[in-house]
């Protein structure tokens, strides 16, 4: 899956490249609009690249016989969700058993068995935050990005997304901030940006002991 990952996100990002390269002779007025709707058709690959690492590193760890009791507690918050939903969720009369049973799952010599749609939402709507939540539950220590301004680049994309999919602005008023240039590099810093969280996610789960307490 992982493999399957980079190269759809360097296949969107070469078609975006490549259109914007066919619009950027346009008049000045339509040319603003491209812009921002740069960074819509942009927010499209970073989402599916925050949603695409963990289903990956989901799916490999499923691949090898992975017992519960085995994981790191951060990580159980992911591989213990139905037991967590269910214990959140119930009536008082069944409260203290499902919470016991939650527990007892703790140390269970149960093989992993988690859905690859489960997913640690955090509320920042795949911002900075939303990555560095990942990091946390996988055990991840390197940097999430190669670059400081690729911080800034994730940020800046989820912010011009959100202000022009939810009307705050329109596409022209946030594309006319940026030159061409401006453009063009924040196309190369996310596509590196995206290709490292893969090549983390991938590398760390690859190890076992990495996942282990």
């Amino acid at each position: 899956m992982f493999a399957a990952l980079q190269t759809e996100i360097m296949a969107r990002c070469h078609a975006a490249s490549t259109f914007f390269a066919a619009v950027s002779g346009i008049p000045a007025p339509a040319l603003a609009v491209a812009k921002g709707l740069m960074f819509v058709e942009l927010y499209g690959t970073h989402e599916y690249t925050v949603l695409g690492i963990v289903r990956a590193a989901l799916s490999a760890i499923k691949t090898r016989p992975t017992v519960i009791g085995s994981l790191k507690m951060e990580l159980l918050s992911l591989a213990l969700d139905p037991e967590l939903e269910s214990a959140g969720k119930c009536l008082q009369d069944n409260l203290w058993k499902n919470r016991m049973g939650l527990f007892r799952r703790v140390n269970s010599p149960d093989n992993v068995g988690i859905a690859d749609t489960v997913f640690p939402k955090d509320g920042s709507h795949f911002r900075v935050r939303q990555l560095r939540t990942i990091w946390e539950i996988f055990g991840i220590t390197t940097s999430i990005v190669l670059e400081s301004k690729h911080l800034g680049y994730i940020d800046e994309l989820v912010d011009n997304r959100n202000a022009i999919a939810h009307g705050r602005e329109t596409a022209a008023s946030v594309g006319r901030r940026y030159t061409s240039g401006d453009i063009a590099d924040r196309i190369t810093g996310n596509q590196q940006a995206w290709l490292h969280l893969v090549s983390c996610m991938q590398a760390h789960v690859a190890n076992p002991v990495n996942l282990q307490r």
